[in-house]
């Protein structure tokens, strides 16, 4: 089976958004610009973690991404690639909803945001494409397609906003 390119590009952008997001938390200067001006300096740790916490759900969401996109080709498969995958899913949940639960409303914001952004987004194009499948022969799509539509939206959302927290 050949890897899925969109998972690989999307993998990598994924890896290099979490090495961003590690760089930011280790700055004091670009952590006090993603924090604000009127931020109190004790809230620093707190974002730091956060920060963290967010890069390592990057990674995460990397890794599994990769593996499914590129796994079958280099002779993964199987009930054992299929745990790995289900482990690093799951470890990305708890981190996830670890980060939800600290409280800090803009954590908060980005998650309300980007689930509201793809699933309309997400929504929206599948409708076009099962009339474009009805009305003009289009293609079926596969599941990893439809996963990598969804990252990519989720994705290009939360950028949006953190580019949007950085300019003030």
């Amino acid at each position: 089976m050949q890897a899925h390119l969109g998972g690989l590009a999307l993998g990598l952008a994924l890896a290099l958004v979490g090495v961003l997001t590690f760089v930011t938390a280790s700055q004091e200067r670009l952590l006090q610009k993603w924090m604000g001006s009127t931020v109190d300096h004790g809230q620093f740790p707190a974002a730091r973690r956060a920060l963290r916490g967010q890069g390592m759900v990057l990674f995460l969401s990397a890794a599994s991404t990769v593996l499914v996109s590129a796994g079958p080709s280099i002779g993964l498969a199987g009930e054992a690639a299929m745990a790995v995958v289900a482990a690093l899913v799951s470890i990305q949940a708890l981190l996830i909803w670890r980060l939800y639960g600290n409280r800090d409303p803009f954590v908060r914001q980005i998650l309300g945001e980007t689930a509201s952004m793809a699933f309309w987004v997400g929504i929206a194009g599948l409708f076009l494409w099962a009339a474009a499948e009805r009305f003009a022969g289009a293609g079926r799509l596969e599941a990893l397609d439809l996963v990598v539509a969804g990252m990519a939206v989720h994705g290009a959302t939360v950028m949006r906003i953190c580019a949007r927290r950085l300019r003030g």
